[in-house]
């Protein structure tokens, strides 16, 4: 079991990747695993990703926080994993630990 609650960030990075490259010594080893927060993604083999950005009129996304709902920015921001490349645009192959957080790379 990895534990990382109550870690900063980058102690979190940290620990996660060494439980990954462990269970990657049994055989090749691509996940994909989130906190809540952040989303870890260890490619071993074959995991790409590609970020999006959409600008809309009207934001795609709400928000509710306190009870309230607030509308998200109208420029949304994405990030697309997949195990290959699902359209013609330019796909990043992941290889190793890359994290991600409000649809960005960190």
């Amino acid at each position: 079991m990895i534990k990382t609650k109550g870690l900063n960030p980058k102690k979190r990075k940290k620990v996660i990747n060494s439980g990954f490259k462990k269970i990657k010594k049994y055989g090749i080893f691509n996940s994909i695993l989130s906190d809540g927060e952040h989303l870890f993604c260890y490619g071993d083999s074959n995991l790409y990703y590609l970020e999006k950005r959409f600008k809309t009129k009207k934001p795609l996304l709400k928000e509710i926080k306190d009870g309230k709902i607030r509308l998200k920015h109208p420029v949304e921001k994405t990030i697309l994993i997949s195990t290959r490349p699902l359209t013609k645009d330019k796909w990043t192959k992941i290889k190793g630990l890359k994290v991600f957080k409000d649809g960005e790379f960190v």
